[in-house]
């Protein structure tokens, strides 16, 4: 038998940084995580009950506690400083989410 056998257990195909952040904002971006918020008492109103301002004041102020958040959690998986890349990614898919939740940014 010359031939070398094929292994029954290869080794995995190591995922990259971004796929790893990726994967960890499926699970973190969920309606539960911004009802775990602090959100002030009078912002916490149902959002379709806000008027113009209050929505904006609201969408600022749960985009930047996600944000920090989730580059605080992820942040600590990775182990070293996220870099533009990377935080780009994590503002994205918050925004996406905020879309797809039905929320949307109110410019003036």
């Amino acid at each position: 038998m010359s031939e070398i056998p094929a292994p029954y257990n290869p080794t995995p195909k190591k995922r990259s940084d971004l796929e790893n952040i990726a994967a960890f904002l499926n699970y973190f971006l969920v309606v539960e995580t911004l009802e775990d918020m602090n959100i002030p008492d009078h912002l916490a109103l149902d959002y379709d009950d806000m008027n113009v301002k209050q929505k904006k004041e609201w969408y600022e102020f749960s985009f930047n506690a996600m944000f920090i958040r989730a580059s605080q959690e992820i942040l600590v998986m990775l182990r070293r400083q996220l870099n533009v890349v990377e935080l780009n990614l994590i503002k994205r898919r918050i925004v996406d989410f905020f879309k797809q939740a039905g929320i949307e940014y109110l410019k003036d």
